[in-house]
């Protein structure tokens, strides 16, 4: 049962990423098509297998720092986000601690300094392209969406291998 994310370090390249409020993951969402015509009582949106929409990467910084001007430079960055979840064994009840990592390589889109008030916090952020995603769980890969190598690895399955294989890829 998971309990709370205790805390997390966000690494561009080798260097960490300090200062940073929140990142907000991005949503994977599959890009379908729509199925309708004759003998079908209506329409259906049928995913296409390892194919997905845009996906954004959220940093949200509480004042303007010198490095998140690194991260909007032109091409592709690579972020290292690690986790520790805190987790309870349900059986036990012992307290556990989760590793997680993600792996991305994106272009910065948007940047936004935040707003400037009296005793608060900027609360700007940078947008970034997500080009290529993985997790790990416990050292376990358990993602991978490589866009441009077509690589759509969820839970121990490839869902574009044979496509990859059909194409003489």
């Amino acid at each position: 049962m998971d309990i709370a994310n205790v805390n997390f370090a966000l690494y561009q390249g080798k260097d960490e990423y300090k200062g940073l409020v929140e990142v907000q993951l991005p949503e994977v969402s599959k890009i379908a098509a729509e199925i309708k015509g004759a003998g079908i009582g209506g329409t259906y949106s049928a995913p296409i297998p390892g194919h997905y929409e845009g996906m954004t990467l959220t940093l949200t910084n509480r004042n303007v720092r010198k490095d998140q001007f690194k991260a909007m430079k032109v091409g592709t960055q690579q972020f290292d986000l690690r986790q520790a979840l805190s987790e309870r064994d349900e059986v036990t009840g012992e307290i556990k601690t989760t590793k997680i990592k993600h792996i991305f390589r994106t272009e910065a889109v948007k940047h936004t300094q935040g707003k400037v008030a009296a005793a608060s916090t900027m609360d700007g952020s940078q947008e970034h392209s997500v080009s290529y995603w993985a997790t790990y769980i416990n050292g376990e890969k358990t993602q991978e969406i490589d866009i441009f190598n077509m690589i759509a690895f969820v839970n121990g399955t490839d869902e574009l291998a044979e496509v990859r294989a059909a194409l003489g890829k």
